[in-house]
């Protein structure tokens, strides 16, 4: 009676996107049982990435490791489907036999992937300089092409909204969507808004 195998405790560690130059290569370690015992031995596995928890559509093409060692149920094995890790969710479907065996068994259910392979994806877009959105980012550093960038330290383009000009001369242009006015106050005076002129001007402050 063939036993069964079945596949728990599944890790996702990138350790290729560290590098400078970073590829879409991602380090996966799983635990594998041999019926109701922690499996010992060599195994040939198959890789699919899907877009869907079932059914769905495969992404890539399949990945065979053959004669992978495991030991105590541990194996870990380099995985590389390109670059399809857009942003939506992807699942891993595995298939496994004892290696060189007749067949292999489909392990149920696919495997969500977590969000570590996106690291890949900060190589092509959150780098930001003229980041779209400076403003719900992530600690960006040099932004070049961001979508996304809240905290970046450096970033170049023009400002909008009641601020404009560039990171180098800004301007507060406006309050609340209200002008303005270019006049210099003088010493004691504060912004008011002049409901006639619609923009706030310098004025004195009332005292009482």
């Amino acid at each position: 009676m063939r036993k069964k195998i079945t596949i728990f405790a599944l890790l996702m560690n990138i350790l290729a996107v560290l590098a400078v130059a970073q590829d879409t290569e991602f380090t996966y370690q799983g635990s594998l049982k041999d019926g109701a015992s922690a499996a010992t031995g060599s195994y040939d596995f198959e890789f699919r990435l899907y877009d869907s928890g079932g059914g769905g559509s495969q992404l890539g093409s399949t990945i065979s490791r053959s004669g992978v060692s495991v030991a105590d149920g541990t194996f870990s094995v380099k995985l590389d489907f390109g670059n399809a890790f857009p942003g939506s969710n992807r699942y891993l479907e595995i298939a496994v036999r004892s290696s060189g065996g007749a067949g292999f068994t489909m392990l149920s259910p696919r495997q969500k992937i977590d969000s570590s392979p996106y690291a890949v994806k900060s190589l092509n877009a959150e780098n930001a300089t003229n980041a779209v959105n400076a403003a719900n980012a992530a600690n960006a550093t040099n932004a070049t092409n961001a979508t996304t960038a809240a905290t970046a330290d450096t970033f170049t383009g023009n400002l909008a909204g009641d601020v404009t000009g560039t990171q180098a001369s800004t301007t507060v242009a406006r309050l609340r969507g209200r002008n303005v006015a270019p006049t210099q106050p003088n010493s004691g005076q504060v912004l008011k808004f002049n409901t006639t002129n619609s923009q706030w001007e310098p004025a004195n402050d009332e005292t009482g």
